[in-house]
């Protein structure tokens, strides 16, 4: 034994180095490590479908484009362009394809507007989405009932309308009474948001900016100048006044 160590000492000294040490391969108590770290990984794609979907929409950005109207309507078809997919590559195609799924387009009644029916079409494969925003006072909204009837009532894939009307020169009271006994508003198939807002008085002479109603309509009117008076009630199907 004691020569075998010699002569081991021997070698090192002649070649320079130490000799190689066996390097032992630890039990993993918990398996195979692969196997581990798979189990570390969320399983996104057991989600369902729809909760999918509502995670891709938050990684959703929109890109908003004019196009004419062929009437003095402003209106806006909105693309949903995917952000951070490239984070992982499975997520692509789902989320190209829920960008896809919720295009949308805008329609908002500009100064000087004459109720002609839009030169437009719903059949686009990709619009699902119609966002509709009127200003108008009781006689103006039983005119726009018309060109909007048209419009929905042509052949399309949209799943989603949302319609909000600004009640001027104090016709908020008209207007509520209006689509509370109206079987047009709240009969469209596809509604999902039906609300009035009435502007106040100090905004007439903001209510039609040129630049403003070109380039970005307040499609929400969450502006300082309107407070919401009536709501469609989805459940019920009736509009209701939104008490102050």
């Amino acid at each position: 034994m004691k020569r075998d160590i010699d002569q081991l000492k021997a070698e090192e000294t002649a070649s320079g180095s130490p000799p190689a040490k066996k390097h032992h391969k630890s039990a993993d108590p918990d398996g195979d490590t692969t196997s581990n770290r798979n189990k570390d990984v969320f399983p996104f794609f057991e989600l369902a479908r729809e909760l999918r979907d509502l995670i891709y929409d938050e990684m959703l950005e929109r890109k908003r484009t004019k196009i004419d109207a062929g009437v003095n309507l402003d209106a806006f078809t909105v693309k949903f362009q995917p952000r951070h997919t490239q984070i992982c590559r499975q997520f692509h195609q789902e989320a190209m394809e829920r960008a896809q799924g919720v295009r949308e387009l805008e329609l908002a009644d500009g100064p000087g507007y004459g109720f002609e029916e839009p030169d437009l079409t719903l059949q686009d494969s990709h619009i699902r989405a119609l966002h509709i925003c009127l200003t108008a006072n009781e006689v103006e909204l039983v005119r726009h009932s018309l060109w909007v009837d048209s419009l929905l009532g042509s052949p399309s894939n949209v799943t989603e309308t949302r319609i909000k009307i600004n009640a001027i020169s104090e016709s908020g009271p008209g207007i509520l009474k209006i689509l509370s006994t109206s079987t047009f508003w709240s009969s469209i198939d596809s509604l999902r948001e039906l609300a009035v807002y009435e502007e106040h008085s100090s905004a007439d002479e903001e209510l039609y900016d040129d630049d403003e109603c070109d380039d970005d309509p307040d499609f929400d009117f969450s502006g300082r100048y309107h407070t919401p008076v009536g709501r469609w009630n989805a459940e019920s199907g009736a509009f209701e006044k939104v008490e102050a």
